[in-house]
């Protein structure tokens, strides 16, 4: 399977808003090859078709939104939405390039890349984004937690401190991190500037994105203080492997929810850490090749359609949540529990250890101001319109912390159609 690459700009009709073509995909991981095209833009009326010119052949482009609707359900007041076009199966030669337009004369021409294929069966992928990231202990007890399970993992950044930076790179050296440049939009061809109508700069875009760049058997969606536990020796890859190849079935695994407390600005307390049975969402473990579009916590839809979720009962594996403080309502009945299957001290001393390889003999100090100022801003953003964290109080979040703002890259950039 390939990806292509977007050539040229195409200019729509006055009446349309531009559209941002991310990537496009040829995919042939499970089923006859088709053209998959990720895309950002304002919704689209029902009459509205893309067509794909291949080999001389023109073909319809069927339109889907990434989060099941547009607008998306729960951000309503997001007007700008991921959308996922899609041609059907393609026979005969596999094209160089294919031409799309939207019922116009005007076009654009896109190359594609080969989706990823399995060439590390013992690594296990996982993704994250990051915005306004800053909390050094959090990122290094992340990496370090996970390391029994030698992952590898993808993390698509817009935005981190200086110091993150250095813990980034220090990971990036060992070969288990590649970061992916996420960054925001220019203003579109009318003058609008749609990254104040995204949600969290479209996260189920690079969601889906990442899937297609999983280079492993197994992958997963995780954030960056959450750790997925399975009691023994087993690691997370043999035991999903085992599951799979158990029930051909299976298109993914959910792990049940549970907090993990206490973590602060340092390392110290790990020993003691309890787990809590505080409420929250389910995270999935899936095959790649069975992912046809990936939400923000578990598949939503499989290829093909009939393969199952199972849920997996919390004594055979369990997803642990560091979030660093949970709402009243998330602890309602909650009960605390010392968790002993667990070496939280050797993961205490690797976690410090890394920490002075990077930093020297001490931390540096967490920065509760960036902490203030983002609970501020977050806390009310269905009445501001849409979550943007990115942008809404940008001005008082330059001023805390030396930021690292990542820009486009040749892997990862807009082309505006």
């Amino acid at each position: 399977s390939k990806r292509f690459k977007v050539r040229k700009n195409f200019f729509p009709a006055e009446n349309q808003s531009s559209i941002y073509i991310y990537r496009a995909y040829y995919d042939d991981r499970t089923i006859e090859g088709t053209i998959r095209i990720f895309a950002l833009s304002k919704c689209f009326l029902p009459n509205e078709t893309f067509f794909m010119r291949s080999n001389g052949i023109i073909l319809p482009l069927f339109i889907q939104p990434l989060e099941g609707s547009c607008p998306w359900s729960y951000a309503k007041s997001c007007d700008w939405n991921a959308h996922h076009l899609q041609s059907p199966k393609i026979s005969g030669l596999i094209p160089e390039k294919v031409r799309m337009h939207l019922e116009l004369p005007d076009n654009c021409f896109c190359r594609y890349r080969l989706c990823s294929r399995v060439v590390e069966p013992s690594t296990f992928p996982l993704r994250r984004d990051l915005r306004w990231f800053l909390t050094l202990s959090r990122l290094i007890l992340f990496f370090e937690l996970w390391s029994s399970h030698s992952p590898n993992f993808i993390i698509y950044a817009n935005s981190y401190s200086r110091n993150v930076a250095k813990v980034l790179e220090y990971y990036e050296k060992q070969g288990i991190v590649q970061i992916v440049n996420w960054p925001v939009l220019n203003r579109s061809d009318d003058g609008v500037d749609p990254n104040a109508g995204i949600y969290r700069l479209s996260h189920s875009l690079a969601h889906n994105d990442c899937v297609m760049r999983m280079e492993a058997e197994i992958g997963g969606l995780v954030d960056i203080d959450e750790y997925i536990h399975i009691p023994g020796n087993a690691t997370l890859l043999e035991f999903a492997k085992q599951k799979f190849e158990s029930n051909t079935n299976l298109g993914s695994l959910m792990f049940t929810h549970r907090g993990l407390q206490p973590m602060e600005g340092t390392f110290d307390g790990l020993s003691h850490t309890e787990s809590i049975n505080a409420t929250g969402p389910n995270k999935s473990i899936f095959k790649p090749a069975s992912v046809k579009f990936l939400s923000t916590h578990w598949v939503h839809t499989h290829r093909p359609a009939n393969l199952q979720r199972a849920k997996i009962a919390v004594q055979e594996g369990i997803l642990l949540h560091n979030r660093v403080s949970f709402e009243d309502k998330d602890l309602k009945n909650a009960f605390a529990s010392q968790f002993d299957d667990l070496d939280m001290v050797e993961i205490q001393q690797r976690a410090k250890q890394r920490s002075r390889e990077i930093f020297g003999e001490n931390l540096p100090p967490h920065n509760e101001q960036v902490s203030h100022v983002m609970e501020k801003c977050n806390q009310n953003w269905r009445s501001m319109g849409c979550k943007v964290p990115l942008l809404q109080c940008r001005k008082e979040l330059e001023k805390t912390d030396d930021w690292v703002f990542l820009p486009p890259s040749i892997d990862s950039h807009y082309e505006m159609m």
